[in-house]
């Protein structure tokens, strides 16, 4: 891979490090999270973020996303330093929370299409906009990527299960149409087919843009995973898959906890579980 002062501008101006994590050094509540933190990827692929929970996998998407300014360091996308700038990382990047955090502003009667239009709203900043039968095909397209069946279309937000709802705020982060998409946690509460469908989604559109995902079950996308951030308090290690998720790396995040089954598969067992 090149060294930072080699990247180099091409026609399409574009840099060939899309995205620069330049030497982070991030602290909350008096608490050192991240030290000389960096990293650097393409404009297209998938990385995963792995790490127990308060590694500061969340931490590092709200500072990607301009939400935290850190002590230290930058964020470079695309050449544009866009760190602690909330407006300029809106440019680049889409953000997929937690389902259990996206699922508490459905607190009134919505249907996944209305919900979609209402967001489209917000973005072209209501009134001026209007629904025609371009956007109305847009969400269904959209809907129909994310693989949502068409009787879900018209049906309450609320009624749905965790699985659809995961895929309509995927289809939500679609339309904002970002080069770089976030989804943290986005297996989690999931059901097992629901889970594989979501998988084949994120492959696919890591093919397109580039997909930055935190997980607790890192083997699903394995093969199609093209970098990893393995984190910890104030450790990590970064790269391709085959070269850090490796049973010493993963014990020296995880403590215990991580554990080698068969022929070179590792599991994480998470808090409460039981190897």
């Amino acid at each position: 891979m090149e060294k930072a002062e080699n990247i180099i501008l091409k026609k399409e101006q574009t840099f060939e490090k899309y995205l620069l994590v330049e030497k982070i050094r991030f602290s909350y509540n008096s608490e050192n999270i991240f030290e000389n933190l960096s990293f650097s990827l393409p404009k297209k692929g998938l990385m995963q973020v792995v790490g127990p929970n308060g590694a500061g996998k969340t931490t590092l998407f709200k500072l990607l996303l301009g939400l935290y300014n850190p002590k230290e360091g930058k964020i470079i996308v695309n050449g544009e330093d866009i760190t602690g700038n909330p407006r300029l990382a809106s440019k680049y990047f889409s953000y997929v929370p937690q389902l259990i955090i996206s699922s508490k502003s459905l607190n009134f009667p919505i249907s996944a299409r209305e919900f979609l239009e209402w967001e489209l709203a917000f973005e072209e900043r209501w009134p001026r906009f209007k629904i025609n039968n371009n956007i109305t095909d847009r969400i269904k397209n959209t809907l129909k990527f994310v693989r949502l069946e068409e009787t879900a279309f018209e049906k309450d937000m609320r009624e749905l299960s965790g699985g659809q709802k995961q895929k309509v705020f995927i289809a939500k982060a679609l339309l904002k149409d970002k080069p770089v998409m976030l989804l943290d946690e986005p297996f989690s509460s999931i059901d097992p087919a629901t889970r594989i469908d979501l998988a084949e989604i994120i492959v696919k559109l890591s093919r397109e843009k580039l997909v930055i995902i935190t997980s607790h079950d890192p083997n699903l996308l394995m093969k199609n995973t093209n970098y990893m951030l393995l984190l910890s308090r104030n450790y990590y290690t970064f790269g391709k898959p085959e070269n850090v998720y490796k049973i010493d790396v993963l014990r020296n995040i995880y403590g215990g906890t991580a554990i080698e089954v068969g022929d070179k598969h590792l599991h994480i067992c998470d808090e409460g579980c039981k190897p």
